[in-house]
């Protein structure tokens, strides 16, 4: 399983701020190896998935940033089946925007769905 997440820089580095009490600037290449420590843990703590009941554990592989937006990436193994039920839970920037709305698309075998949660609410499911 592959997952890309997309925020503006701007919210993400408030965001990564606030957790490590500490000035962010994800275009400082000098702290690539600090910042990808802190996305990695933010990424961890704030988005969690399930296949069939069961929690996926996710490898941070990096993050990139592209105009006004940081990309950052994330895989796990490749189950042997295609799971009956995925569930999201995403509550990134929720901290930070008390109006924030976040956006999940799952591509999984024939399905290609779009689903979008609002603040308060974090859960999804496929």
């Amino acid at each position: 399983m592959e997952v890309a997440v997309r925020i503006f820089t701007d919210d993400l580095e408030k965001a990564l701020a606030r957790d490590c009490k500490c000035k962010v600037d994800l275009a400082d290449l000098s702290q690539l190896d600090k910042n990808e420590g802190l996305i990695e843990k933010y990424l961890n703590a704030q988005l969690k998935i399930t296949s069939d009941g069961k929690q996926i554990k996710t490898s941070f592989l990096g993050f990139e940033r592209l105009e006004e937006s940081t990309w950052s990436y994330l895989q796990s193994g490749i189950e042997p089946t295609l799971p009956k039920k995925v569930t999201v839970e995403n509550s990134l920037l929720y901290e930070v925007q008390n109006k924030q709305s976040n956006l999940v698309r799952l591509k999984l075998g024939d399905l290609d769905k779009t689903k979008q949660v609002s603040f308060p609410d974090t859960r999804m499911e496929f």
